[in-house]
């Protein structure tokens, strides 16, 4: 139940965050011909924030999957895999000697 939970959450964060980076890129795209007023214009002030985010969300995605091809590229060539326990097993069914 509390694994659906956080699976839950994730989707919807990324959904959320999602629809607000392309929200960002069709607003710079739209009013990007816009009449600036001057030095304080709020449309300006809000199209840089619109591509510092873009530039965020692409530095998010380009770093996972460097991650997931650096994690991949590892299991592949240097054979390592993890190692599973289960939890329900006690210290000595998985033969561990604790020294005091």
């Amino acid at each position: 139940m509390q694994n659906t939970k956080i699976k839950s959450a994730r989707i919807l964060f990324a959904a959320v965050f999602l629809l607000f980076s392309l929200y960002s890129v069709f607003f710079t795209v739209k009013e990007a011909d816009h009449e600036c007023c001057g030095e304080d214009c709020p449309i300006c002030f809000v199209i840089q924030i619109a591509q510092q985010a873009f530039k965020l969300l692409l530095l998010v995605i380009s770093s996972f999957v460097a991650i997931k091809a650096g994690i991949f590229f590892l299991q592949k060539n240097c054979g390592l895999t993890g190692i599973k326990v289960s939890n329900n097993k006690s210290l000595i069914a998985l033969k561990i000697r604790i020294n005091d």
